[in-house]
């Protein structure tokens, strides 16, 4: 008590001022604050600091946001030691969409997890300390007909092991990399036994506790025994922005059924996610409606798939399929009309048009290309029919196709 009225003139003054009572700048205010711009001032005689907790571990569970308060614990020349908390600066490194600080308090984020690294700073005087944030959630996803999702299904998973009743886990491939920005991924799976009516897909390591509860839903076409879901908006979200550029995710598919009996656990695939996204646009080709070529911009909405060329192109509406892209994009060769066959259409890629079409009659000119470095001319070989003369010559083409030479635009202008 004696000390409390002994400084309550220096209370007052750091009321009215600011100033803490070594008349030091306070660097937050009440409500944490920041109270200065620019780097943070020095604090007088001191030699190194500490923060407490170190190395904290976060879970974020159920979109609930996960707060860490930090103390800073600073050595002074006299060999002393004090709370330096308020009198110093604070930041998160790396991972900064990991959360923010609010003075001395981090508070996570609610979409992601990850490793970031906690830093106080007073002038040259540094201190950092880890900080691991993990993500959990759980989404039940209704079908499209069918049994709704039982209340609480996590709870079914807590059976007994029959290995009998496992699903089969098959897509996608073990060990696969994808580029962060893809925005979604399919999942299959073969149901295993018929009883299994319930199924959670996983996706774990040390960052990552996500999981779906969902029937086996297939599109039209898929065996009766496939399975297919697809993480996509915030599922995805979840998973590739804690984990790009880290650990990989143990993917896994446990069946049960709607009394949760007995459960059965596929094997467990890896999936990583790349550092960085990925720029730049995919061409594919597709069995879909005739047989055709695709393309889509990475990052891209999920229905943003684009037609590039098919049956409609082609003179005689035959599918189009093998295809080779120029280096710099600009352009596209198709092949028409599948095995011995091999017409061919060149696109140009910039205004979207078939600079040459030569698939009427199907004529024998190619199936498998490949553009030079710089675009302007293209190799091929028919290679179909061993009964044709040359089937397995390499042919010469000319694809500059601009202004000045439209008329040799497509046209062979060699053999090999």
């Amino acid at each position: 008590k004696a000390a409390c009225v002994r400084h309550l003139g220096c209370l007052l003054l750091l009321f009215v001022s600011g100033c803490d009572c070594a008349g030091d700048p306070a660097l937050y205010g009440d409500g944490g604050e920041p109270l200065f711009d620019g780097a943070p001032p020095p604090i007088e005689g001191l030699v190194s600091m500490r923060i407490e907790p170190a190395d904290a571990r976060l879970v974020v569970e159920g979109g609930v946001q996960a707060t860490q308060t930090y103390t800073a614990i600073g050595a002074f020349e006299d060999g002393t030691e004090a709370d330096v908390t308020r009198r110093v600066s604070w930041g998160l490194r790396s991972l900064r969409r990991l959360g923010t600080f609010r003075a001395n308090v981090f508070t996570t984020g609610t979409s992601v997890g990850g490793r970031g690294v906690v830093e106080a700073t007073a002038g040259d005087v540094y201190a950092e300390t880890s900080v691991t944030v993990q993500l959990r959630q759980t989404v039940s996803v209704p079908p499209a007909d069918g049994a709704p999702i039982p209340d609480e299904p996590g709870a079914l998973f807590g059976g007994p092991d029959d290995p009998a009743r496992a699903p089969t886990l098959v897509y996608p491939n073990d060990g696969v990399v994808l580029p962060p920005n893809l925005g979604r991924v399919e999942v299959h799976w073969l149901r295993g036994s018929e009883a299994n009516t319930l199924f959670e897909v996983a996706f774990e390591n040390d960052l990552t506790d996500v999981r779906a509860h969902v029937r086996c839903e297939r599109p039209e076409g898929v065996r009766e025994d496939g399975c297919v879901w697809e993480p996509a908006g915030a599922q995805w979200t979840w998973i590739a922005d804690t984990n790009a550029g880290g650990a990989p995710l143990r993917v896994t598919v446990r069946g049960t059924d709607d009394e949760g009996s007995a459960v059965g656990a596929s094997s467990a695939f890896e999936m990583r996610f790349g550092r960085d996204p990925l720029s730049g646009t995919i061409y594919y080709w597709t069995v879909s409606e005739g047989g055709r070529i695709m393309r889509y911009d990475f990052g891209a909405g999920a229905d943003a798939a684009e037609r590039v060329m098919g049956p409609e192109l082609a003179e005689n509406g035959r599918c189009v399929g093998c295809h080779a892209l120029s280096r710099d994009g600009r352009k596209l060769v198709g092949s028409v009309g599948g095995q011995n066959r091999g017409g061919m259409i060149l696109m140009d890629l910039e205004s979207f048009t078939p600079v040459f079409n030569a698939s009427s009659d199907d004529d024998h000119i190619l199936q498998f290309a490949a553009f030079a470095p710089d675009g302007d001319s293209l190799v091929g070989v028919y290679g179909d029919d061993t009964g044709r003369e040359g089937f397995g010559d390499l042919f010469l083409f000319d694809t500059r196709c601009d202004a000045a030479s439209l008329d040799t635009c497509g046209q062979q202008t060699g053999r090999i």
